[in-house]
């Protein structure tokens, strides 16, 4: 089990999309304390970029004010998870920006801090957290790979077939709601006052390897292939991400597309 004091590898990349001419995503790396996230603009051009590199400041702010003792103008508990003050605090911050042809821009996100023996992580929109882990016999474990690997995806996207399912649709009307209205996205960092903030969290085990990404790599890519690129060890870790990235802008490129790995190497 990973300590205190975890060692971590990451490795992030980006790109616009063949079809696209401004990059609305951005990713964030702070190292001091473990955080990372990856946001998703939205609003028409330069204002989704502003959503999300106000959604990625937030976070460098939260979380340099931890690391420095003064005090953070958050608008939360003093005791909240401090991944939920940076989400609170991209909300209001993003709301505030967004003026004349700015009105409507936000972002979805997803963002984790390493807490061992946790990994802590926020959600919001449909950006998500993966976690590759070793240990499965293929055998008997249906979802694990021939290395005794599995692919998981740890976030739900709040998108409307899921909340339909949620509140009572069943399985074939929820699939329905996403044939006809595909992709709408029903929880937005800097749209509502009143977001909603869902902290998870999940036991770390060193070894694991973690993907942040942007919908720009899941519309494109299964989990089959996903597993496969960032599961092979004779590529650095940087060799994957940029792979995975380019292989999702391949297959149409309309969309930006932002991945972040991350990879627990113990404590």
């Amino acid at each position: 089990m990973p300590g205190a004091r975890t060692v971590i590898d990451y490795a992030g990349a980006s790109v616009t999309g063949r079809l696209r001419e401004i990059n609305e995503d951005a990713w964030g790396a702070i190292e001091s304390a473990s955080v990372f996230i990856v946001a998703d603009g939205g609003g028409g051009d330069s204002s989704g970029r502003l959503a999300a590199d106000l959604a990625v400041t937030s976070f460098r702010r939260v979380f340099s004010v931890r690391d420095t003792g003064h005090a953070a103008h958050v608008n939360a508990p003093p005791h909240s998870e401090p991944l939920a003050l940076a989400v609170l605090d991209a909300n209001a911050r993003i709301a505030t920006a967004a003026v004349g042809d700015s009105v409507g821009m936000g972002c979805a996100l997803i963002g984790l801090r390493l807490a061992p023996p946790w990994l802590v992580a926020v959600s919001a929109g449909d950006c998500r957290l993966y976690r590759y882990r070793r240990g499965y016999d293929p055998a008997t474990y249906a979802s694990a790979d021939e290395k005794g690997g599995e692919l998981r995806r740890l976030t739900v996207d709040d998108v409307l077939a899921i909340e339909m399912w949620k509140t009572g649709a069943t399985l074939d009307e929820a699939a329905e709601i996403e044939r006809a209205h595909p992709n709408v996205v029903t929880r937005i960092v800097g749209v509502r006052p009143d977001l909603e903030v869902t902290v998870s969290y999940f036991p770390l085990a060193t070894d694991d390897l973690y993907l942040l990404c942007t919908d720009g790599v899941t519309r494109q890519l299964d989990d089959r292939t996903i597993r496969e690129i960032v599961s092979d060890e004779e590529q650095a870790l940087a060799d994957r991400c940029d792979a995975l990235v380019q292989a999702a802008d391949e297959r149409v490129g309309a969309d930006n597309v932002t991945a972040v790995l991350l990879h627990v190497m113990g404590g």
